[in-house]
């Protein structure tokens, strides 16, 4: 198994997982069971070794066999009594599986129930074998802990040169494809898809059993391209749209001087190596007296970088500290001196979209005294993710560590802002005058409560 470079900042784990029918332990035998059996210890072993905490290989087993029952008309699993599993085939008995242990126990069960399945009902090996492995990585209950199949990888290895680009709908954890949000300004807003809509189909595949990762790698692709989709509304409406992929424009950087230069108005888009420094020329905190830092619509970064972003706006003291099993994956994050900024009154502007290495940077200004957030509730994803490769094209993404705030508080639920606000539908500030957004106003009116801020009170804004 090969490691490229990390997603955000780490990962861990050990391994646990599930067997068979009371065999003491299964050989493989023949060279289909024997590719079959490699191609499953290494995808079972990286994850479980790479996983956060140590996975409990039952529930492990158990996503695996909803994931074959899901797959296979008539199939269907129970628990016994003993505490083993029985899985079915048009109600007869295929086979017993042993409640799993460890991660060699795991390997075992699924080769087994694989086997025998394809066996029984003469479905290609090959796709149930893939079924079980995404099942399995999603019973650790994880969102953001996913297989992604050879097949699912080549759809996302876009054309050379080609952005990867999206319609902006993020969806809720879980197999039924419900809407989460809907990105201001983005193809599906305008096409009128709301939060709570059900995602049925994707250019006419079906979409059932499939958890959010796979509907969201079936919505992406290259920017300008086209992809259908068809939509149920909570009252039972059917919505089929056709939309057209687009790069997120707002990622961008921007920075805006306000009232002759006295406020920043800064969104610093995702934390990119060298976005501190990019961003650390504009600031001038010496001549500020204060900032608005938009952090709406932004999923994170690296999270180095937001800790070289945070330590300008703050003294000596923590940051954040990253929790996971293995010591690799493990730090505090801290300044050791005083920001050139750590005198400036901030105000941080949120939405359901601020996550990851921007919630990490929201809160620990919040913690540390330095800011009020502002706006709404934000995406609760405080954790670290790394891509696994593996032999044959098949790729995981696992969560190997997680973000505690300077207090210790996990970030992984949504950070509560301290003056809640509508959200405007679409990101004013990210271009042209920011004073039109009704969220930067009231962000300056927290900071200097009773004075006027109106786009036509002093100068215009000016780039700084």
């Amino acid at each position: 198994m090969r490691r490229p470079a990390r997603a955000g900042s780490g990962w861990l784990l050990a391994a646990t997982v599930g067997l068979l029918c009371g065999l003491p332990q299964l050989a493989p035998a023949a060279a289909d069971d024997e590719a079959v059996w490699r191609h499953v210890e290494e995808v079972i072993k990286g994850v479980a070794g790479s996983y956060y905490t140590v996975p409990d290989p039952d529930l492990m087993l158990r996503g695996a066999l909803a994931a074959l029952v899901q797959a296979l008309p008539g199939a269907a699993f129970d628990g016994r009594a003993d505490g083993s599993y029985r899985v079915l085939l048009q109600h007869r008995p295929v086979l017993t599986l042993s409640r799993p242990s460890d991660s060699g126990e795991l390997v075992a069960a699924i080769v087994k129930a694989t086997g025998a399945l394809a066996r029984e009902g003469r479905w290609p090996r090959h796709d149930l074998v893939e079924a079980a492995l995404r099942g399995a990585v999603s019973g650790l209950g994880n969102c953001w802990t996913v297989y992604l199949t050879r097949e699912m990888v080549r759809h996302l290895s876009f054309t050379p040169g080609a952005l990867p680009a999206d319609v902006g709908i993020s969806l809720l954890c879980g197999t039924d494809g419900r809407v989460r949000h809907v990105r201001p300004g983005s193809p599906g807003y305008l096409a009128g898809i709301e939060t709570g809509d059900q995602i049925l189909a994707v250019n006419n595949r079906p979409c059932s059993g499939m958890d959010a990762a796979e509907i969201f790698a079936l919505l992406s692709g290259p920017s300008g391209s086209r992809v259908q989709i068809g939509v149920t509304r909570a009252s039972g409406v059917g919505l089929t749209v056709e939309l057209v992929r687009q790069v997120r424009e707002i990622d961008r950087p921007r920075a805006v001087e306000l009232s002759r230069g006295a406020v920043l108005y800064l969104r610093p888009g995702p934390m990119h190596e060298g976005t501190s420094d990019t961003i650390g020329s504009q600031l001038k905190c010496g001549s500020r007296a204060g900032i608005v830092l938009d952090l709406r619509g932004n999923e994170g970064g690296r999270v180095d970088e937001a800790e070289r972003f945070v330590r300008r706006f703050v003294g000596p003291g923590p940051i954040a500290t990253i929790e996971g099993r293995n010591q690799s994956q493990r730090g505090r994050l801290a300044a050791s001196e005083t920001g050139d900024c750590a005198g400036v009154p901030i105000a941080v502007l949120v939405d359901r979209e601020t996550a990851s290495a921007a919630e990490l940077i929201a809160q620990a200004l919040r913690e540390r005294r330095r800011a009020l957030l502002i706006g709404q509730p934000t995406f609760g994803k405080g954790s670290v993710q790394e891509v696994l490769d593996f032999e044959g094209g098949a790729k995981a993404k696992v969560t190997v560590a997680r973000y505690l705030s300077p207090s210790g508080r996990p970030l992984d639920t949504s950070l509560q802002p301290d003056l809640t606000l509508p959200d405007p539908g679409v990101y004013l500030g990210a271009r042209g005058d920011p004073l039109i957004d009704p969220v930067v106003r009231a962000a300056l009116e927290s900071l200097f409560p009773g004075r006027s801020t109106a786009p036509s009170d002093e100068a215009g804004p000016r780039e700084p």
